[in-house]
């Protein structure tokens, strides 16, 4: 294992803390996984491609009922109940946040470039390949009363092209 990705890992899970807090979020770390490939069966998922001195993608996953929630939250406790324009605006910049964030921890002495965002949907109970490449894989669970939801994980992953 590089010690890019253990790095990256470490950086992504502390900018999730960090990004979810801002928004009266308490993220609970589970676990990291490896994985044969790049993949999710959460509902959204969002890519952000890395580029220059880091090449690469992180890709957060997460379920509907959880992200109606963060937008809510993220948007002064508006009710969300659907990925318009606005909610997708705001999943994007939370995406950008978290990933900008853990590139300036990573302290690189170069730069780092990342691409917008893409939102993605998974209307079906199966998983979605991104790459068919090994991958790192963040979970995380929601430890708040207030998040009353059957599903309330969210997941990080990420692969990092040598």
């Amino acid at each position: 294992m590089s010690n890019k990705i253990t790095s990256l890992s470490e950086v992504l899970t502390e900018a999730c803390f960090e990004m979810m807090g801002m928004f009266g979020i308490s993220p609970v770390f589970v676990k990291e996984t490896e994985n044969p490939t790049l993949n999710t069966k959460r509902y959204i998922y969002i890519t952000i491609e890395l580029s220059l001195a880091l090449s690469g993608t992180i890709v957060i996953g997460l379920q509907k009922d959880f992200a109606w929630k963060l937008m809510s939250h993220m948007m002064g406790g508006m009710e969300v109940n659907e990925l318009d324009m606005i909610a997708q605006s705001s999943l994007c910049e939370f995406t950008n946040m978290l990933a900008g964030s853990a590139l300036i921890k990573l302290n690189s002495p170069d730069l780092i470039d990342l691409s917008p965002p893409v939102i993605e949907i998974n209307d079906s109970e199966a998983v979605t390949v991104i790459a068919e490449v090994p991958s790192k894989k963040l979970n995380f669970e929601i430890d708040d009363a207030e998040f009353h939801i059957d599903d309330s994980k969210f997941e990080i992953s990420y692969i990092i092209k040598d």
